[in-house]
């Protein structure tokens, strides 16, 4: 499974990476063909065609086929967690503010809040797409994923 960090010309995106001053924008989960996110529209499934966003880091990960299809099924007809976005760009804008997401909706995800759910069995809602990129890259699981492949 792969995870990639994405940013694209839509003003939104645009607008996430002025405000947090990274890099991306979007986090989209590769599995089974599909590029698995979350949008406005909600959770999206999109062939690699379909997807519009540039990749600008990829990321081999491990992959939890049970939290993956447990993702898609529960959250199969949920909304886009507006709130969460807009309290987590108060936040980056006014550091000062709760470090808790107050405005975070249950039942409703945001893109980094699904793929830290499928990839550590917790949604957060207070990290930017950029921020998971730099967590992967740092955790030692995942450095000891890369280092044990290029041995092999």
């Amino acid at each position: 499974m792969q995870i990639h960090f994405t940013k694209s010309n839509l003003i939104l995106s645009k607008i996430i990476r002025k405000a947090t001053k990274e890099p991306v924008s979007h986090v989209v989960l590769e599995a089974y063909g599909r590029l698995l996110h979350f949008n406005f529209l909600g959770l999206q499934m999109d062939t690699p065609e379909e997807f519009h966003g540039e990749i600008v880091y990829s990321l081999d990960v491990p992959d939890h086929p049970e939290r993956i299809l447990d993702g898609i099924a529960r959250k199969r007809h949920a909304l886009y967690d507006f709130g969460a976005m807009f309290y987590l760009g108060l936040r980056c804008l006014l550091p000062w503010l709760p470090k808790k997401n107050l405005w975070q909706c249950t039942g409703m995800d945001m893109c980094t809040e699904w793929a830290t759910d499928i990839l550590d069995g917790e949604p957060d809602s207070m990290i930017t797409p950029y921020q998971l990129y730099q967590k992967l890259v740092a955790s030692e699981a995942w450095l000891s994923k890369k280092s044990s492949k290029a041995t092999s």
